[in-house]
């Protein structure tokens, strides 16, 4: 748990809606391994941002108790 709480914080993003977490990386296997591990079945996502529109990869996590839960360590 520790662990995605700091992944959270370096690679991902608390939404405003208070209920989506993003987790964004370029490798692909990186993410499906933490989908693995959370057991989650979320689809991977592409998205381009910054300058060059660099692709990257993301999952987006839809659950309220563990956006509280990251909150309530911050």
């Amino acid at each position: 748990m520790w662990y995605l709480a700091g992944l959270i914080t370096s690679d991902g993003s608390l939404s405003k809606d208070r209920r989506h977490i993003d987790i964004t990386s370029k490798d692909y296997e990186f993410l499906q391994d933490i989908k693995d591990i959370i057991g989650i079945k979320n689809k991977i996502g592409i998205k381009f941002g910054g300058k060059k529109k660099q692709k990257a990869f993301r999952i987006q996590i839809a659950n309220k108790h563990l956006y509280d839960f990251l909150l309530s360590v911050v």
